[in-house]
């Protein structure tokens, strides 16, 4: 098995690596090994409440008129998409009703 090169990284490269590097000191940094030091890091913060992580604020305040808003909304839309049904089912029953009072 032959022995790999190593090579000299710039700082540019060496950030962008996704193996093993080796430090001028001799110490040895894996990605992987430090990305899942990064999570454990923060898990461990989160638990301990020390690190509080992202969150989003809602004060809301404008909440239920957005709610009201999008009801209203929806049934305009189904007033305005059924109207053509109710009118046609009244034409229709018009109709049958007007033949009904002729045949008689």
């Amino acid at each position: 098995m032959g022995e790999e090169k190593q090579k000299i990284l710039s700082e540019e490269e060496r950030d962008a690596f996704r193996g093993t590097t080796i430090e001028e000191n001799g110490d040895a940094h894996n990605y992987e090994d430090d990305q899942r030091n990064v999570f454990r890091d923060r898990a461990e913060q989160q638990s301990a409440g020390g690190f509080r992580g992202y969150s989003i604020h809602s004060y809301g305040c404008g909440t239920g008129i957005f709610i009201l808003i999008m009801f209203l909304c929806v049934l305009a839309g189904m007033f305005f998409f059924l109207l053509p049904v109710y009118v046609i089912g009244a034409l229709v029953i018009a109709a049958i009703y007007a033949i009904s009072k002729y045949l008689k």
